[in-house]
């Protein structure tokens, strides 16, 4: 998916698979036993919002939530969008909804692309930002993690697997991330550095969210503050 050359904002939505997932499920059949695959890149200049390497935007719904799937969905494909926000490897705002939940599935979803931009917020390996009701991955089941293996650079609210996990009820269950994580700004506004918030797996939590049997061995770099291995 290719809007470098777009002259406005219209670039918005932009995905691998699917821009804009209002409702609805997408890979959830509990016959399908190979989840779906999204292996172009993605690619956007301008000041846009919501680009992920499978879904740009999910409002709510059901993905790769199958009652049979023995493998998850997996978006391959680098996602570079210098100057966004809410940017991810695989989903670039989840506002509600669930990925992988199944209680069967053996095997999470993957996102293996390279995730950049260097003067972009809210950037993840996996997920850009997680809003109140969203859930990667089951408490109870999955096998293999759903995972972020790709470099992941930003500017602020930046994170292995997610730039910014936010809600009581937004939780990320068997998740790991692995790329090296880099905070790409040296700016200081007010005395105050604006490439802040980078973390090894989530770039930003609050307080409620949950987070469990999740890990992270990517290196974090940032000439910012607020760095972490983990968070």
């Amino acid at each position: 998916v290719d809007a470098t050359k777009a002259t406005n904002s219209y670039g918005s939505y932009l995905g691998g698979m699917i821009g804009y997932m209002a409702a609805g499920t997408v890979c959830s059949s509990n016959v399908t036993t190979e989840g779906c695959s999204a292996t172009g890149s993605v690619s956007v200049n301008n000041t846009v919002s919501n680009v992920g390497g499978f879904v740009g935007l999910m409002n709510s719904g059901s993905l790769c939530n199958s009652g049979a799937a023995t493998q998850g969905c997996t978006a391959s494909g680098t996602v570079t969008a210098p100057n966004a926000s809410y940017v991810g490897g695989f989903v670039g705002n989840m506002v509600a909804g669930s990925i992988c939940n199944s209680s069967v599935v053996s095997q999470g979803c993957l996102a293996s692309g390279n995730v950049s931009a260097s003067n972009g917020t809210y950037v993840g390996g996996f997920v850009g930002l997680m809003q109140t009701g969203s859930v990667i991955g089951n408490s109870s089941a999955t096998s293999e993690l759903s995972r972020a293996t790709g470099t992941v650079a930003g500017k602020q609210h930046v994170g292995g697997f997610a730039g910014q996990v936010t809600g009581s009820t937004t939780k990320i269950y068997d998740s790991y991330a692995t790329g090296l994580v880099t905070g790409t700004s040296t700016s200081t506004t007010n005395g105050y550095s604006t490439g802040a918030n980078i973390g090894g797996f989530v770039g930003t939590m609050f307080s409620g969210e949950t987070i469990e049997d999740s890990y992270a061995t990517g290196a974090v770099t940032s000439a910012g503050s607020q760095v972490g291995g983990f968070a």
